[in-house]
C-alpha cells in the first residue's frame, strides 16, 4: 500500500476531534522543533516490533509459495 493511500484511509476513519488534535501537534512540533527537539516526538511511532523469521524468504523462494495465492502453503 502506498503511503499516501495508507494515509487516506486513516484520514478517512478519524474523527474530526483526532484531526483537529493531530493538526495542532504537528504545527506545535514545527513551531517548536528549533527549541525543543521533543516536540518532534509526535512522529515516533510506538509499535511493538515483531522479530522477523530469517527462513521465511528461503521457505517462500525454494517452495514456491505465495501467501497472496489463496492456496495452503506446501
Amino acid at each position: 500500500m502506498l503511503s499516501s493511500a495508507a494515509f487516506d484511509s486513516i484520514d478517512r476513519s478519524a474523527s474530526a476531534d483526532s484531526t483537529r488534535v493531530w493538526t495542532e501537534e504537528e504545527e506545535r512540533a514545527k513551531n517548536e522543533r528549533i527549541r525543543d527537539v521533543t516536540a518532534m516526538d509526535i512522529y515516533d511511532i510506538k509499535m511493538e516490533r515483531r522479530e522477523f523469521d530469517h527462513h521465511l524468504p528461503y521457505f517462500l523462494l525454494t517452495t514456491g509459495f505465495s501467501p497472496f495465492s489463496g492456496r495452503n502453503p506446501p
